[in-house]
C-alpha cells in the first residue's frame, strides 16, 4: 500500500526504494511490477520492459504485467507490440472489461478488426450491468464489425451484421438523452446497411441522422465530415456536394482536409460509377431488341470507365461475342474481348456470375480457334 501511494503522489525514487528492499529480501510478484512502473516513470522504459518479462518468466499469469508491457509498447510507438501484449492478457482473464476495451481501442488502431471486433463485443457484454457501460464501446463494437461484412448473402455475415444493428439497438434504448451519440449510431447503421447492400435501408438511417444532426446546437467538424460520407454511400449526391462546399469553407485540420478531398473524389467516382450504370442499362435495352452493334457502343463507353462493374464488363463481353456468333470471328473484336476478360480477373465459384463468366469464356476460347484456322 505505502509503495502505490507513493507512486501514485510520483513519488517514484520513493516507491522504487520500498519495493527494491522488499525484493532483496524475497521475490514477490507485485513488488517485482511496482518496481518496473516506478523504473518506468523514472523514465528508462527498457529497463522496466526487461524487468516485466522477468517478471513474467516467474509469475506467467500476472497479468497486469502484460498490461503494463502494452502501456509502455505504447509509448514508444510500437502498437502492434502492445496489441500482442494485451491479446496474451486476455488469453489468461478474458473477463476483465476494462482489458477488453484496451484491446479493442489498440487493435482498432491497427486496423485489425478481427481482433477489435471480438475485443469490443466482450466489452459490450461485460459492460453491460457496471459503470463500465460506455456508448463508446458500443459505437466501435458495430463500426469493426461492418468492416468485416464482406459477403451479404453469407449466413455467418448476416449474423455478425444482426449483432450490430441489435448493439446500436440498445445504444438507442439505454442512451437516449444523448442526442450526440444518438447521430453517431446513425451514422453506423447507415455504413452497415451499405456493406449489406441495403440501399433504400442506409438511405432511411442516412436521412435519420441528418435530422439528428440539424438539432445539434454546435455539430462537430467531423459529424459534417461522417455525415457527407452516408450521403455518399447513400446515394445522395446532392446532398452531399452541398456539405463538401460547406466544409471547403471552414477551417479545417490537416486529418480533416485529407478526408474532406477523399470525400469530394469518392462523389465524384460515384457520379461516374451511377454515369457508366446507365450506359450499361442503354446496352442492354439495345441487346434485348437484337441491336448488337448499338448495344455493343453503349457497352464500350460504359466499360471506359474504371468504375465499370463486373456485370458491365460481362455485359460487353456478352454483346461483342454474340455479335461474332451472329457473323463470323473478328480479331479486333476478339482482342477487345481479351481486354475484358483480363479486367475481370478470376471470379470466384461461389460468386453467382461465375457460371455465366465460364460460358462465355468458353465461347470466347472456340471464336479465337475458329479466328486462327
Amino acid at each position: 500500500m505505502l509503495g502505490q501511494l507513493l507512486t501514485r503522489q510520483k513519488k517514484y525514487e520513493q516507491g522504487l526504494k520500498i519495493y527494491s528492499q522488499l525484493l532483496n529480501e524475497r521475490s514477490v510478484a507485485w513488488a517485482k511490477l511496482g518496481q518496473a512502473i516506478c523504473i518506468y516513470k523514472l523514465g528508462d522504459a527498457d529497463s522496466a520492459l526487461a524487468l516485466l518479462n522477468r517478471a513474467l518468466v516467474d509469475h506467467p499469469l500476472y497479468v497486469q504485467c502484460y498490461d503494463w508491457i502494452a502501456r509502455i509498447l505504447l509509448d514508444k510507438d510500437k502498437p502492434v507490440e502492445a496489441q500482442e501484449a494485451l491479446e496474451k492478457a486476455i488469453r489468461i482473464s478474458p473477463k476483465a472489461v476494462l482489458r477488453q476495451m484496451e484491446l479493442g481501442r489498440v487493435a482498432y488502431e491497427n486496423d485489425d478488426m478481427a481482433v477489435a471486433e471480438p475485443a469490443f463485443k466482450y466489452a459490450v457484454r461485460l459492460g453491460r450491468y457496471s459503470c463500465h457501460k460506455s456508448v463508446k464501446n458500443y459505437l466501435q463494437f458495430a463500426r469493426s464489425a461492418q468492416t468485416l461484412l464482406n459477403n451479404p448473402k453469407d449466413r455467418q455475415t448476416q449474423n455478425k451484421a444482426g449483432e450490430a444493428f441489435r448493439a446500436l439497438d440498445e445504444l438507442r434504448q439505454d442512451f437516449a438523452d444523448d442526442e450526440d451519440s444518438l447521430f453517431e449510431a446513425s451514422i453506423v447503421e447507415s455504413k452497415t446497411h451499405h456493406n449489406m447492400e441495403n440501399q433504400a435501408e442506409a438511405k432511411r438511417s442516412a436521412n435519420e441522422a441528418e435530422e439528428l444532426l440539424a438539432s445539434l446546437s454546435c455539430p462537430k467538424l467531423d459529424y459534417k465530415l461522417q455525415m457527407t460520407e452516408a450521403f455518399i454511400d447513400s446515394e445522395q449526391s446532392v446532398k452531399a456536394q452541398v456539405l463538401i462546399d460547406e466544409l471547403k469553407e471552414l477551417e479545417l485540420s490537416d486529418k480533416q482536409k485529407i478526408k474532406l478531398s477523399r470525400l469530394d473524389n469518392d462523389l465524384n467516382g460515384e457520379a461516374l460509377k451511377r454515369h457508366s450504370t446507365s450506359l450499361n442499362d442503354e446496352g442492354v435495352n439495345h441487346y434485348e431488341r437484337g441491336e448488337l452493334e448499338e448495344a455493343i457502343i453503349a457497352f464500350d463507353q460504359a466499360t471506359r470507365y474504371e468504375q465499370a462493374g463486373i456485370s458491365v464488363l460481362l455485359n460487353s463481353i456478352q454483346a461483342k461475342i454474340s455479335l461474332m456468333e451472329r457473323d463470323s470471328p473478328d480479331k479486333k473484336l476478339l482482342q477487345h474481348v481479351r481486354a475484358l476478360l483480363i479486367r475481370i480477373g478470376e471470379i470466384s465459384k461461389t460468386d453467382e456470375r461465375f457460371a455465366r463468366y465460364a460460358r462465355l469464356r468458353k465461347t470466347y476460347d472456340r471464336l479465337c480457334r475458329a479466328a486462327a484456322a
